[in-house]
């Protein structure tokens, strides 16, 4: 797709990719809902139960959330 996007592990990374114009992406789906750079989160995991650990942290911290339900999103909070 051409876009360009970073490996980042801390919010200092996170940091330098947003002012090189990349997409932060973090293996840790909670760093970035912590970092107070970041205004929005996109959750894309695979993952119904941790995705809406992702969501709702990211969503603690004021940030706008995009969920991609790639599965059943209603088995969210059973």
């Amino acid at each position: 797709l051409g876009i360009s996007y970073a490996l980042v592990g801390d919010c200092d990374e996170v940091d330098r990719a947003i002012e090189r114009g990349r997409v932060a992406v973090a293996e840790d789906g909670l760093l970035i809902a912590g970092c107070p750079s970041v205004e929005v989160v996109i959750e894309a995991t695979s993952s119904i139960s941790e995705g809406g650990r992702h969501a709702v942290e990211a969503l603690e911290h004021g940030k706008h959330v995009f969920v991609e339900a790639a599965g059943d999103a209603g088995g969210f909070g059973r």
